[in-house]
């Protein structure tokens, strides 16, 4: 069959691949050719800014039909040859890999089903050290025990585990979690843009957060550029890839000096920082986020907007409900606990009525002349001079905002917006429980 009928029945075919004979006859052709050949993507650790790993990519030779690696891999397991040509792709990799720094560690990506395979363990030597096996969470495992096992064994050969394609949200982060992963590893549909969009920040905060109590690392893949490389080195993330680090290469190349030195400016911020930089302990975030969630009613919740403000280092917190036809919000705060608490009409305020609708986080100064008349007014009635909103959201729909002001107008950071976002992403659904009661 020619390139063209192949591409042809390629793009026909009902599922997207050509009929297992066809698809027997392709990939034939592409060993015929020498596929795969390796090409190695350094990995960056962000607290050094040192190259750490290698992740192991597999490419064709452009004489073959310009199948991407993934529907060539595809196919092979179409026509039954799935085991035999991935780990020719591992034994290739391992081959290179000899040439890789010394105490770097080399990434190789295998599907689950090919874990077990002889084909596979036939090219794999007994000491696994250094070595690491990408399995994609996408993929499903019908004998989660079984596999367990084989992951096991293959740690105490000394390799790591490394789980692919984590995606935006927690859909499959409870079981890549039970997997009990070294590393998990990011899709770049949560990675790309963090820097500019706080939440993905929280996510992925949130996501660092978890996997440390498992003892798994998190790395970023698919980082493009510097401001996203930095926040995500700010965020704790352990690792990344990406064209701002390093393209695949036939030779074990070192990271863009670019890169390293965002990753050293970060890390020397944190380090000048120390224990005075606002909102950096983690562990009083996760005990104020645990007292939020054990509040058994609404007088325990205004009383948390103390702990708040102290966490995120303001001077006055509000949580107000919003009502369901959207005309105001009401305070449950503490200081204007009434049998209602007070009442406050969005069309006096559209700057909250904008934060709500566009669910961005409001930022007020009493002395920004285009900032509300209402809430300047309130600004200087309470004795603030600068105010954030957050709005809060539970199954996607907005139920009030979290407001936090200061006395002093000290910027607010980067990392304390961050905190505010995870603390309202959790106070949603409290605030709608306990409204429910």
């Amino acid at each position: 069959m020619t390139t063209t009928g192949l591409s042809t029945a390629l793009s026909q075919a009902p599922d997207g691949l050509p009929d297992a004979e066809e698809c027997r006859a392709l990939v034939t052709s592409a060993l015929h050719h020498g596929a795969p050949s390796i090409v190695a993507q350094p990995i960056l650790g962000l607290s050094s800014g040192r190259v750490v790993a290698y992740e192991a990519l597999s490419r064709f030779s452009p004489e073959l039909p310009s199948y991407s690696p993934d529907v060539w891999f595809s196919m092979a397991h179409e026509c039954g040859l799935g085991a035999m040509f991935e780990a020719r792709a591992v034994d290739l990799a391992l081959r290179a890999g000899v040439a890789r720094p010394p105490g770097t560690v080399l990434s190789v990506n295998v599907s689950p089903s090919v874990l077990s395979s002889r084909e596979l363990h036939d090219v794999l030597p007994f000491d696994l050290s250094g070595v690491q096996f990408e399995i994609t969470e996408k993929q499903f495992v019908s004998d989660g025990d079984q596999f367990q096992m084989i992951l096991q064994a293959l740690r105490d050969r000394g390799a790591r585990v490394a789980v692919d394609d984590v995606g935006e949200g927690y859909a499959g982060l409870q079981r890549v979690l039970a997997l009990s992963p070294d590393v998990i590893k990011l899709d770049r549909s949560l990675v790309t843009g963090v820097e500019s969009e706080p939440v993905k920040a929280a996510l992925v905060e949130a996501i660092v957060r978890y996997a440390g109590r498992v003892g798994a690392e998190v790395c970023a893949e698919g980082v493009e550029n510097l401001d996203d490389l930095y926040v995500l080195a700010d965020l704790d993330v352990a690792e990344a890839q990406g064209w701002v680090i390093g393209m695949p290469s036939p030779t074990f190349e070192a990271a863009s000096e670019a890169a390293s030195l965002t990753c050293q400016s970060s890390y020397r911020r944190t380090l000048a920082l120390g224990s005075r930089a606002p909102g950096q302990d983690t562990t009083a975030l996760e005990r104020l986020l645990a007292d939020l969630v054990d509040c058994a009613d609404l007088d325990r919740l205004a009383q948390m907007t103390g702990p708040m403000g102290e966490h995120l280092r303001c001077d006055l917190t509000e949580i107000s409900f919003i009502d369901p036809t959207h005309q105001y919000i009401q305070a449950v705060a503490p200081r204007a606990w009434m049998p209602d608490g007070a009442q406050y009409p969005l069309a006096d305020f559209p700057q909250t009525a904008r934060c709500l609708e566009t669910l961005e986080i409001m930022t007020v100064d009493l002395d920004d002349p285009l900032a509300d008349a209402a809430e300047a007014a309130w600004m200087r009635s309470e004795g603030v001079t600068t105010m954030i909103g957050i709005p809060v959201l539970a199954a996607g729909t907005v139920v009030g905002i979290l407001e936090c002001s200061r006395k002093v107008p000290v910027p607010w950071s980067r990392l304390q917006l961050r905190h505010a976002r995870i603390i309202a992403t959790v106070l949603g659904p409290v605030m709608t429980t306990l409204q429910e009661r």
